[in-house]
This record gives structure tokens, sequence and C-alpha cells, in this order.
């Protein structure tokens, strides 16, 4: 998950759905509530820690701040050096997780297909969206806020980037900068905003999986299908955005990226077996 949230174009909510972990992922974020701290403030530490599953989030966050700090150097010399066998790889993921989570739907009905192809859109409409002119240094607080809440949701949500949408609208440059000059009031708002976030989109995300579980899951398949666009490898060397075949490449670099969509074919295929067994 944290080599997903350091790739533009894909979540670790993404990583999450193809291994199996996400309801407990967010199981575990939703219980983090009010119920909590009244357990926290009357002593039961132990009920509180296994109410909210807190080993298993601990495990998961030290997993993600360790890959987000040994990877990002070596994620971002592939992305400049070999962009296209590394776009091929997670194109090659998402597609077999794609394939396999479907083979699992039973009888879509009408609305279920309807969600499906909701979730498609909504990746499709993000990405086509014009990306918007960073903010000056004036942003006001409460605006950062309102971005880190929402960045925060797209993390959770398979096939849409949390990095994306910042680029999207502006704030990508802007956050990376108030990391590198510790920007404390910048940072405060930002994080406390994700953290909102993160409590109360997860608690959605909960309830629409418990009562509505067979719509969610495949409004969430239609996410990550839709991801598949964005993530296509080869791209056009005029307009980024485009994708062409590779043919119409100088330098397609067709053999390393099939294999690297083979080795990530193999990796899904590893990670749905692991998902079965623990189901």
């Amino acid at each position: 998950m944290g080599a997903a949230d350091l790739v533009p174009g894909i979540s670790g909510g993404t990583i999450a759905l193809i291994t199996g972990i996400y309801p407990r992922l967010i199981g575990s974020l939703a219980a983090l509530d009010t119920r909590l701290l009244r357990l926290l403030i009357g002593g039961q530490f132990a009920l509180g820690w296994r109410r909210v599953d807190a080993a298993f989030l601990a495990l998961l966050a030290a997993g993600i701040v360790t890959a987000i700090f040994s990877l990002a150097p070596l994620l971002a010399w592939l992305l400049q050096r070999f962009p296209i066998p590394v776009w091929a790889f997670f194109f090659g993921l998402i597609a077999t997780s794609v394939a396999a989570l479907a083979i699992r739907q039973t009888r879509p009905t009408p609305t279920s297909l309807a969600c499906l192809l909701a979730g498609a859109a909504a990746v499709l409409l993000l990405v086509m969206l014009p990306t918007l002119d960073a903010p000056t240094s004036s942003a006001a607080l409460p605006a950062v806020f309102a971005v880190g809440c929402v960045a925060s949701c797209a993390m959770l949500l398979p096939g849409i980037s949390g990095s994306l949408l910042l680029l999207l609208i502006g704030f990508y440059e802007p956050t990376l900068q108030a990391v590198a000059a510790r920007d404390l009031g910048y940072l405060l708002a930002f994080g406390s905003g994700a953290l909102a976030g993160l409590l109360a989109f997860s608690r959605l995300i909960c309830w629409l999986l418990n009562r509505h579980e067979q719509l969610a899951s495949m409004f969430l398949l239609g996410l990550l299908a839709g991801s598949l666009y964005p993530l296509w490898p080869w791209r056009s060397e005029a307009e980024p955005t485009a994708p062409v075949w590779p043919g119409e490449l100088a330098e397609p670099m067709l053999a390393p990226a099939l294999g690297a969509m083979f080795a990530a074919a193999l990796l899904a295929g590893l990670f749905t077996v692991y998902a079965e067994h623990r189901r």
C-alpha cells in the first residue's frame, strides 16, 4: 500500500482491495469512534485495542511508512528511467485483479451493473478534469483542511489516487513544498483534514459494505476497472494523457513491458490465492 501511494494514479486502497484486507481495514478505521474514546477514558485499554484491531492497524501503518521511506528513491528512479515497464507492471496487476474480483461476483443485477459503470465513469471523469492552477501562498488553512479531507477519502477508494487528486486541484506542489519547508501550520491543517476524512469516510464505506454489500462491491470494482485507463503504459509523446498502441512509439520497450505485466499477473494471482485462503 505504501508503494502504491507513491505512484500517482494508483492508491493504497487498490492494494487493500486486491489482497482481500479492504473490509478489515475499513472496519478498523470505522471503529475509531466515541465508543473507543469512552473505553479509553474508562481505562479499558485491552478492550479498546481489540475493538479497533489495533495490532492489524499498527502493522499495516508500519509497513506503509517503511515502504514510503525505503522505496521512494527507487520508484522515483524507475519512473524516470523506465516509465513504460513500471506502468505496465501496475497495469498488469490491476487488470488481473479486476478479472479475479469480477469472477467472484455472483448474479449481478441491473442496479449492481449500474454501480459498476458509475465507478468506472467516476475515475474516467476525474482523470479527464483539467488541472487547476496552484493556489497562492495566502491559501486559507480551512481550504487546506478541506483538501486534506478529500485527499484522504480518495486514498481509501480503489482506483483513485490521492496524489493525483491533489495534482488536479493544484495542491500537489504546495503540499510537497510545505513538507520540505516544514510548514507546521499547513501540515497541521492538512493532517487534521486527512484524519477527519479517514474517520468519516471509513464509517460511510463500512455502512455501505454492511447494508449494500453487492452494490458497494460492484462500485469499488468499477473504480478499479476505470483506473486501467490512466495506467495504460504507452502514451503519446506529444500528449502524455493520450493512450496509444506500442507500435506508434519510437521506443515502446515492448519486451520489458510485457515481462513486467506477466510478473504483475503472477503477483496478483498470489494475492488472489491469499485472499481466498483468508476468507
